[in-house]
């Protein structure tokens, strides 16, 4: 299983823009000193809601086989945006 991380960091995530082949295992990790909440919305309604994501900690989703574009966004940071790429050519 293939797993990559995305920092969230100064309110970013980092990676902004993540491609990834379906299956993947992402781990969100907060490395600010403030609680993030993420949320995911892609095809076919897709996606979660990971709650509370505190200093320090991590949070992780696996992807399924499904390709296409998932929008994430943090409940508490309205203007902290990222995507993600399903493909299975990356």
């Amino acid at each position: 299983k293939v797993t990559t991380t995305i920092h969230m960091k100064n309110n970013a995530f980092v990676p902004e823009v993540l491609t990834a082949l379906p299956g993947t295992g992402i781990t969100w990790i907060n490395d600010d000193g403030s609680v993030h909440s993420i949320k995911m919305s892609g095809p076919n309604n897709a996606g979660f809601n990971s709650g509370d994501i505190m200093p320090g900690a991590s949070w992780s989703y696996t992807f399924g086989s499904r390709e296409g574009n998932y929008t994430i966004t943090d409940a508490n940071q309205p203007d902290m945006k990222g995507t993600i790429l399903i493909k299975l050519e990356v």
